[in-house]
């Protein structure tokens, strides 16, 4: 009898373990086993693996061409607002730019414009 008690407790163990185990997930995880992390197989962010590698190179944006770009996405999107500063952030391999917008309120709020062309935010910004 006592040796049944020991081997169902053994059993219920390795069950919960194994049911941790499996609801974990992990390496290969998700519907493409095998092929890297998470449940997209490593290519969940537009590329191999989860940084991208596959992105193309980024371009040289100028100022003239940022101020361009922020003051026709504010203008088409963000109605009443207008870019009040644009600041060029240079990364290692490209530079970016932050505009400050507000409105007629005082509202005021961050856009970012990456080394890619892509506009994004808004970003609040703290005082």
């Amino acid at each position: 009898m006592k040796n049944f008690g020991k081997g169902l407790i053994v059993t219920a163990l390795v069950l919960s373990l194994a049911t941790v185990a499996l609801a974990a997930g992990g390496p290969g995880s998700g519907m493409m086993r095998g092929q890297g992390m998470g449940p997209c197989g490593g290519n969940c962010c537009g590329g191999k693996g989860m940084m991208g590698q596959n992105q193309a190179a980024p371009e040289n944006i100028s100022l003239e061409q940022a101020t361009t770009t922020l003051n026709e996405y504010v203008a088409n999107n963000l109605k009443g607002y207008q870019v009040e500063k644009i600041e060029a952030i240079e990364r290692p391999r490209a530079t970016m730019y932050a505009a400050t917008v507000t409105d007629a309120g005082g509202n005021t709020f961050s856009l970012h414009l990456n080394p890619w062309g892509m506009v994004r935010g808004p970003f609040l910004q703290n005082n």
